[in-house]
């Protein structure tokens, strides 16, 4: 299991050559509940484009690098009707009846199926302070994602 915060920022390398690709910098999740892959900025001496990591092509996740097999790498364009993780973090957290459950602060998922497993919420600084963080776990439905907040269909 992995977490956003983990994954952000780490460096991509060719599983062969270890030749490095790009530098994760979000995760793509479809409206589903599923983990689309990496969204990589990948390493060009004058421009930085961002393309998708599929999941699949990932073989290694480290501890501070991603390997993928360079071979089965193809970087695909990200999909218009996906969420990033930078476009939910920090969002306040409903259920389906309205009630509020907290802010998001991080997103568990499998590394293998890319099915999220839980949502880790905040419910503010002091509470933060004293290590009082919940863990929702996914019911599988899908996602609603407004401005500020999400809706969690259970």
């Amino acid at each position: 299991m992995r977490t956003c915060n983990e994954l952000e920022g780490l460096n991509v390398y060719d599983r062969q050559s270890s030749l490095p690709l790009g530098v994760v910098t979000d995760i793509c999740f479809s409206n589903e509940g599923t983990c689309l892959g990496l969204i990589m900025e990948e390493k060009r001496r004058f421009y930085n484009p961002r393309s998708l990591l599929p999941l699949p092509a990932v073989t290694e996740i480290g501890r501070d690098s991603v390997y993928v097999d360079f071979t089965e790498f193809k970087p695909m364009q990200i999909p218009k009707q996906s969420l990033s993780y930078d476009q939910m973090k920090q969002k306040m957290v409903k259920n389906g009846a309205g009630d509020t459950l907290g802010m998001l602060e991080d997103v568990y998922f499998s590394s293998d199926t890319g099915i999220i497993v839980a949502y880790e919420l905040s419910d503010g600084f002091f509470a933060d302070l004293s290590g009082d963080k919940k863990q929702i776990h996914s019911s599988g439905e899908p996602l609603e994602v407004g401005r500020s907040t999400i809706v969690l269909n259970e």
